[in-house]
């Protein structure tokens, strides 16, 4: 027995604040109080288990009997299923820890709680509620609880006697002394009997076996122990305490099980006569005496009490549908005379009728559809409803028997009759003026009218009349259900070719607009892949709520790491890198699902989401290394047809760039150098990769094995058919540089090649004009030099320095080559400017104008 890890923690610090050790041991109840006092019973469990582990001997035995008086008081208590499954549990194993301590009342506990289920089966089997399975159920649960309170009931009477010796020791003691375990084993005892009572009538009903033996178990709770229990020594007065009156008409019934009718009804009119019987006792003897009186056959007396107004309004619905059905079961037994048969009716009737008055029609409805023609009366909603009701049930037996698919429109044409005479039935329920007194049963009709019109190939009305159940629904499940159902047939419209107004688009909309929580949006995001209608962030959310056991999980998880994809790649930071994470894990998912699964993505289908993953996990800085080779190999293992020769490039790419990745540039470049196609787009990106790679490194330092290898990876940017001017621009840059270093003349060449080139398409930018016009000077081309940098001068404001330099630059080339024409050109700036500019290009000026031709000379 081990205190949770998760607990631990918080019951030290609660103890260490209480000053708990020793002292807590010696005195635990104050403990246990203090827990009660302030709302903290969840810790009591974790302290007592806490005390147990950590005591020995007769104080350990004292926490675990006071731990099974917990789970005792916590059993009778809870109305969770799941808590009481858990207390259960935990029972159990304590019981069976330590069989050497009587943890009687704690045995008692479990039985009581093990035998409710069963209670609420045999109930719910008296009104004809319960199928054949849950019956069975119910049974093997009494017959286990029986052997256990049996059991517990011998333990308890060899207790009592023990306790009433030490009584009558202590007595002889102390003539006021008292022990009070005495009374804990009398009352212990009377429980245990009064639930084996109660197994045995509960048996006897649901299988037809006497209930003889239960009058030996009430005997207990009556004081006549050993004796069959007799009106003559009952205690009349202690019929005012609930579990004695409860006895009383345990005996009762079982007396009616066994044929003793008159004897079963002078119990009853015992617990009657006792006026201070409380409610719930008087709903039970109300429900016990009329089954007792069917039994006896007494119809005419029921008939009487249904038809008695005083007794109508007292009944309630159980025991008006207890009264239908005991009727209707009777009608339908083939030995009854006419004459009863029609007593019977008139008792369903008044019965039925009252179900009607209290507003139970699925109660009616339940009966309806387990008895033919029904007694019903009226001609106004309530009855239109249970008839159409009937009827649909009766179309949808006939569906299920014709062989078609229930969930489709059925095939056969009598099926399809038979659908359509519900419609009309509900219909008209629902257009009966007193239908808006019944605003949910109206709205299932209505619903249940367009499934009619579905089930039988009226799409089109069908279409209609979901929308008109959807304005009638009373709440928002009932709403999304009936939109659902709508787009559904529309849907299947559209797939005919025969379009809806609304369209199913429209109606799609709606339901996420309206309905963006609703266990179908996710089913109708994948019915309308492509159509838009809500944005990704939404449509991820819905897609990740579909729990793992949907049948559409596979194909959302699917459609989730398709919007996931599309999403990482247009974000950034941390959020790309969150959604990279939740992308990748989903992926890895699908790809790696047992093809035996019948979800499971199909080969083409695993190799997309292959490259998928390649490529997020090289995008995500740093690029995820490991999971890019995971993924490579689980691409290696695919079959070759299904790595079309289409993504064999691609692959090739990924792994060249996980190859980068890990700096392994010389398997990079053999990668670069082998695809199938080295136009398409997989080789440029490769190149492109090998090219940003080495322009990293150009940039962060300058030499000339850099320049060379970023000339030589530029060369794919630079041919004729293949010229981009922002990376050629680099290669002429570092061609130049390789020139200025080495005064290599194919470099050289090579730039005034590329600035050439941008120059003619109007893509030079200045930097380049200028290194063009250098390149060019140093190629001994000055004509070609001078008129770049007259494009420059025509770029600048005039009188500008950059203008100044442009001017004296290209006066300068001109006069290497005319020396008149550069004196003409000098004399008119002179006169548009006499100062020259400013410096430095004012006295440049004047020094180029000292080497010129004097203005008079030839």
């Amino acid at each position: 027995m081990c205190l949770p890890m998760r607990a631990r923690p918080d019951i030290l610090f609660l103890l260490l604040v209480l000053r708990v050790s020793a002292s807590a041991v010696a005195q635990p109840d104050l403990t246990e109080a203090f827990f009660e006092e302030h709302g903290l019973s969840r810790y009591t469990e974790s302290y007592l288990i806490e005390q147990a582990e950590h005591s020995t001997g007769e104080t350990r035995d004292r926490f675990i009997a006071r731990l099974g008086s917990y789970y005792a008081t916590r059993l009778a208590g809870t109305e969770s299923d799941a808590e009481r499954e858990r207390l259960l549990t935990a029972s159990q194993r304590l019981l069976e820890t330590h069989r050497d301590l009587e943890l009687t009342g704690l045995r008692l506990a479990v039985a009581i709680a093990r035998y409710r289920p069963a209670e609420e089966i045999a109930e719910r089997a008296r009104l004809l509620l319960a199928d054949e399975a849950e019956r069975e159920r119910a049974v093997e649960l009494l017959e286990q609880s029986l052997v256990t309170f049996t059991g517990v009931g011998e333990q308890l009477e060899r207790d009592v006697l023990y306790q009433e010796r030490r009584q009558r020791a202590e007595s002889a003691r102390d003539p006021g002394a008292v022990v009070p375990e005495l009374a804990e084993a009398v009352r212990d005892r009377s429980l245990a009997k009064f639930y084996a009572g109660w197994a045995v009538v509960y048996t006897a009903g649901l299988t037809g076996r006497s209930a003889e033996e239960a009058l030996d178990h009430f005997a207990w709770v009556l004081d006549t122990p050993g004796e069959s229990p007799s009106l003559d020594r009952l205690p009349r007065s202690l019929l005012r305490y609930d579990h004695v009156a409860r006895a009383a008409i345990g005996v009762a019934t079982a007396h009616s099980l066994m044929g003793d009718h008159r004897v079963a009804m002078e119990w009853f009119d015992a617990v009657q006569e006792a006026a201070s019987a409380s409610e719930p006792i008087q709903a039970q003897l109300r429900s016990r005496t009329i089954e007792a009186m069917a039994r006896a056959g007494q119809w005419e007396s029921l008939r009487q009490l249904a038809h008695d107004p005083a007794q109508i309004g007292s009944l309630g619905s159980a025991n008006a549908r207890l009264l239908t059905v005991l009727a209707l079961e009777r009608r339908r037994d083939p030995t009854t005379s006419s004459s009863l048969r029609l007593t019977l009716e008139d008792v369903a009737r008044a019965a039925l009728k009252q179900l009607v008055e209290l507003g139970e029609l699925s109660h009616v409805v339940n009966i309806a559809a387990r008895f033919q023609n029904l007694p019903l009366e009226g001609d106004g909603f309530a009855v239109a409803y249970v008839l159409g009701s009937d009827l649909f049930a009766q179309a949808r037996e006939a569906h299920r028997q014709s062989g078609s698919e229930p969930g489709s429109p059925a095939a056969s044409i009598a099926v399809q009759g038979a659908y359509r005479n519900a419609a009309q039935r509900l219909q008209a329920a629902v257009r009966s003026q007193d239908a808006p007194a019944y605003p949910r049963e109206r709205a299932r009709a209505a619903f249940d009218a367009a499934a009619c019109w579905y089930y039988a190939e009226g799409l089109r009305e069908a279409a209609g009349a979901f929308l008109q159940a959807e304005s009638l629904a009373v709440d928002d499940e009932q709403r999304e259900r009936a939109l659902w159902m709508a787009f559904v047939v529309s849907d299947t419209l559209a797939e005919r070719g025969e379009p809806t107004e609304p369209d199913r688009s429209a109606l799609a909309r709606r339901y996420l607009a309206e309905h963006p929580s609703g266990q179908r949006a996710a089913t109708m995001l994948l019915r309308t892949l492509g159509a838009e209608l809500v944005t990704d962030a939404r449509a991820i959310e819905i897609l990740r709520s579909v729990p793992p056991g949907d049948p559409i999980a596979v194909l959302a998880r699917r459609e989730l790491a398709r919007l996931l994809y599309r999403r990482v790649r247009s974000l950034q930071g941390i959020a790309r890198s969150e959604t990279a994470a939740e992308f990748l894990a989903l992926a890895r998912e699908l790809m790696t699902m047992p093809p035996s699964h019948p979800n499971a993505p199909a080969p083409d289908v695993r190799s997309q989401l292959a490259r998928q993953v390649l490529d997020v996990a090289l995008l995500v800085d740093p690029p995820l290394i490991d999971v890019a080779k995971r993924t490579l190999a689980l691409v290696d293992d695919l079959p070759q047809g299904d790595r079309a020769a289409t993504h064999a490039d691609e692959f090739r790419l990924r792994r060249m760039q996980l190859a980068l990745a890990e700096n392994r540039e010389a398997d990079a470049r053999a990668l670069a150098a082998s695809f199938d196609d080295p136009a398409g787009r997989f080789a440029v990106a490769a190149a492109k990769l090998l090219w940003n790679r080495t322009l990293s490194e150009w940039r962060r330092g300058r030499t000339v094995p850099k320049a060379r290898a970023l000339v030589s990876d530029g060369r794919f940017f630079t041919s004729d058919n293949r010229f981009e001017p922002a990376n050629a621009d680099q290669v002429a840059e570092a061609a130049a540089y390789m020139w200025e270093q080495s005064e290599d003349a194919a470099s050289r060449d090579l730039a005034l090649r590329i600035d050439r080139r941008l120059f003619e398409e109007q893509r030079a930018s200045e930097r380049s004009l200028r290194r063009f016009a250098a390149l060019a000077e140093a190629a001994s081309r000055n004509a070609e030099a001078r008129d770049v940098w007259l494009t420059i001068l025509a770029s600048k404001d005039d009188g500008t320095p950059g203008w100044f330099e442009a001017r004296y630059e290209s006066l300068r080339l001109l006069a290497a080559e005319s020396p008149s024409r550069a004196r003409v050109a000098f004399d008119q700036l002179a006169a548009l400017y006499p100062s020259l500019g400013s410096e430095p290009w004012s006295s440049k000026l004047r020094a180029l104008e000292r080497t010129l031709p004097a203005p008079d000379a030839p």
